[in-house]
């Protein structure tokens, strides 16, 4: 069997594994099967989409969903939350704006594989709830200054450790090799199909260290496992392919 052969073969197996109509057991044997091709024919995630000619269209496996709508703007710490979950669950998100009965919106968009953006739409918001109700414990009733810097320090501490959990783990470097090849679909689709550049989120300006402080603190307490929300396909989230 050539390389191509074989990288055709692990193709099909990621979009088979993509495929929203596959139940749990046809997911996983299509994953388990590539990575053990890949680790058998050492191949990496760059062997899999080096010639693009050969590498198809595989932008029906993306989908998009609304994490959230506003009038006006969207709140920065929407924005940075949507961050933490993007590095969970791999996706990516943009921002649209439109009018709508002559109001300007701005609505934040999820894209990705349809079981990552489901979980990650579902992970927003249940973050969003836990932060607001978790900086009215912390600083009282209302929403004043403190409430700010509390949930400013809270959501930057979540990205920090976001970050670190969707490092690949070194020891299992061909079997990360899948989820990057999933990234890198996720990529093309942003780059070729929407077009999107890459944007900054604005700085979060800090009043109060303390409360700032507080809330980094309480933020190493939240779980940011996707278990009891739904199913990912990133090691360090299920460890499917550990």
């Amino acid at each position: 069997m050539t390389t191509d052969d074989v990288v055709s073969k692990i193709r099909k197996m990621l979009n088979l594994a993509a495929c929203t109509s596959a139940s749990e057991g046809e997911i996983e044997n299509a994953l388990r099967f590539a990575r053990n091709l890949m680790d058998e024919y050492n191949l990496a995630e760059a062997d899999l989409y080096l010639d693009q000619s050969k590498a198809g269209q595989t932008y029906d496996s993306i989908v998009e969903a609304e994490a959230c709508v506003r009038n006006g703007t969207v709140d920065r710490l929407d924005k940075h939350m949507l961050h933490v979950v993007c590095y969970i669950c791999g996706v990516r998100h943009f921002s649209r704006k439109r009018v709508v009965s002559g109001k300007q919106q701005e609505h934040l968009v999820l894209f990705g594989l349809p079981r990552d953006v489901a979980v990650a739409k579902a992970m927003h918001g249940q973050l969003m709830v836990s932060m607001r109700a978790m900086s009215r414990f912390a600083c009282g009733p209302g929403w004043k200054k403190p409430h700010w810097d509390y949930c400013r320090g809270f959501v930057l501490r979540l990205i920090e450790r976001a970050k670190e959990i969707s490092k690949p783990a070194s020891s299992s470097q061909q079997s990360c090799a899948i989820v990057l090849a999933k990234d890198s679909m996720v990529h093309r689709y942003s780059t070729e199909k929407l077009r999107l550049k890459l944007g900054k989120t604005r700085a979060l300006r800090i009043n109060d260290a303390s409360m700032f402080n507080r809330g980094r603190a309480d933020a190493d307490n939240v779980s940011l496992s996707t278990n009891g929300i739904g199913r990912s396909d990133r090691p360090a989230a299920k460890g499917l392919l550990a």
